[in-house]
């Protein structure tokens, strides 16, 4: 009986991986473009006492739309934002947002439709709204509370190389948590005869947290998009950034556990730079989402759960917010 079922199962796989392809136009796909708006609220930026509002603008293509380059006709573009007007406020005061030109001989779309803004530092509770609206397309708006800071109790790394940071987590709310662990780094790196050969000098802070088990947290190794310099998601600009909610750590006695690894081939010195965010439900969300979708597994010719969020209303995207505690780890063995 096994055996059969096995059989059924191969003849199933093969079938798949074997079968036809078929072109068909979709039908119903043929909705109103909207408006992505991406923000993120960076509090304590720079010297503790700002904040930085980025804003990213775009517009969609529906999938029905959409046509494709050829040898003969150059394809859908980047749809150009007609009247846009994008505004931001905290507590229902407008701030001023400045227009963020993109770099010379840059061919990207987006940047032309970037803003950002440096205000006070935020009060825990406070409410960031961003509104956009562009002709032929629905308002978009979207909002976020201003988390507070992360309460830490202790942070150590062991002669193991465990990194353990015990949270006081508020066990009546929802909470959502994000680690970056980094130590200066110096190397010599081969160059492949493609590249010239021989060899470079190589500097840097990089190091990379594997949880330790299922659930423990989400390692980030490909940056999905809208990672511009100053976008939504430029705290994940390390790619050791490993973010999870409060419910992961519930069982561990509040405590973040991860097995330190380091680079090949690299000499570490000094001590470790520790930077432990907390999260808007929005923020975490999103890039959980994003995370999902660009290291979704393709198994037998069928595509994983396409994992989707959107805090948007009218549009797509998300108004999120983080605020970093920054530490250093003495190393004590």
């Amino acid at each position: 009986m096994r055996s059969f079922v096995r059989y059924i199962l191969f003849v199933f796989v093969a079938t798949v991986v074997m079968g036809c392809e078929y072109d068909f136009d979709l039908k119903g796909t043929h909705e109103v473009p909207m408006l992505v708006v991406d923000c993120m609220v960076n509090q304590g930026y720079g010297n503790g006492r700002k904040t930085l509002v980025c804003v990213s603008i775009y517009g969609t293509v529906p999938v029905g739309d959409y046509v494709p380059s050829s040898s003969k006709t150059e394809g859908t573009q980047a749809p150009v934002l007609d009247e846009l007007e994008v505004s931001a406020t905290v507590n229902g005061e407008e701030i001023t947002l400045t227009r963020f030109e993109a770099p010379v001989g840059s061919d990207e779309a987006f940047p032309k439709d970037f803003f950002t803004a440096v205000i006070g530092d935020l009060t825990e509770g406070d409410v960031v709204e961003v509104h956009a609206s562009a002709k032929g397309y629905p308002d978009a708006i979207g909002r976020t509370v201003a988390p507070g800071a992360a309460e830490v109790v202790s942070a150590e790394v062991s002669k193991d190389s465990i990194l353990s940071v015990k949270i006081n987590d508020n066990p009546a709310t929802r909470d959502y948590y994000g680690i970056v662990l980094k130590r200066e780094f110096e190397m010599h790196r081969e160059i492949s005869p493609e590249e010239g050969g021989g060899t470079e000098f190589v500097t840097g802070d990089y190091l990379d947290l594997l949880g330790l088990e299922i659930g423990n947290g989400l390692r980030t190794s490909i940056q999905p998009r809208l990672f511009s310099q100053l976008g939504f998601l430029s705290l994940a600009f390390s790619d050791n950034l490993v973010f999870f909610d409060d419910l992961s750590i519930k069982e561990q006695d509040n405590t973040f556990k991860a097995v330190v690894l380091e680079m090949k081939g690299a000499y570490y010195s000094g001590d470790y730079q520790l930077s432990v965010y907390k999260l808007s439900p929005e923020a975490y969300k999103f890039m959980r989402a994003l995370y999902e979708i660009n290291t979704g597994s393709m198994m037998a010719g069928i595509s994983a759960v396409s994992y989707t969020y959107s805090g948007i209303s009218g549009g797509f995207g998300a108004v999120g917010a983080y605020r970093k505690k920054d530490m250093v780890l003495p190393i004590n063995y």
